[in-house]
């Protein structure tokens, strides 16, 4: 009989804090709609108005801004070409190459294309300009670019970037003297 009542017992006070809990989140509903309608351009805000629940909002929301299937699967074409051609600018730095190439990482991520370590460091090693291959060709064969992230390849060439640029003026100088 004791078992029997404590089991009610337990029922009760499950039973309230499973309504306290709902009624929690019922209650954060209205604040996070109002968040987020808070974040949005008018126009994108009155095109959502209408929504009655977060979850209504936000997959609105999501399909607004990122588009629909066709869209979405022109993106991570788009973004599977620009990957395999990426390419370090003319004169742009390791860090602004190195930074470029991140963004392009993280939104081929978004879109669902997802590489490994070694193919992001080996395009990362392609894409440098030519005075860097003598020193990307020692680091392919030195590092174990399926274990080394981006950051720390990144890291090893920042510290050789000065021994590149010392090589460019050099070859600069030499072809002021020759003109």
């Amino acid at each position: 009989m004791q078992k029997n009542e404590e089991h009610k017992n337990f029922q009760k006070s499950t039973l309230i804090n499973l309504q306290n809990a709902y009624k929690n989140r019922i209650s954060l509903a209205p604040k996070c709609k109002r968040l987020l309608i808070m974040a949005l351009p008018n126009d994108i805000f009155m095109s959502l108005d209408h929504c009655v629940t977060s979850k209504e909002l936000s997959g609105k929301l999501l399909r607004q801004l990122e588009g629909g299937v066709a869209t979405l699967k022109n993106n991570r074409t788009m973004c599977i070409n620009e990957y395999h051609e990426f390419k370090a600018k003319e004169g742009e730095s390791l860090k602004d190459t190195y930074s470029r190439y991140n963004v392009l990482i993280g939104k081929c991520k978004r879109f669902g294309v997802v590489r490994t370590n070694e193919d992001n460091n080996m395009l990362f090693l392609k894409s440098l300009e030519n005075e860097w291959s003598h020193l990307t060709r020692s680091i392919r064969t030195n590092l174990d670019l399926e274990i080394t992230s981006l950051a720390d390849l990144y890291g090893s060439l920042a510290s050789l970037e000065p021994q590149v640029l010392e090589a460019i003026e050099r070859k600069s100088t030499k072809r002021g003297e020759k003109a």
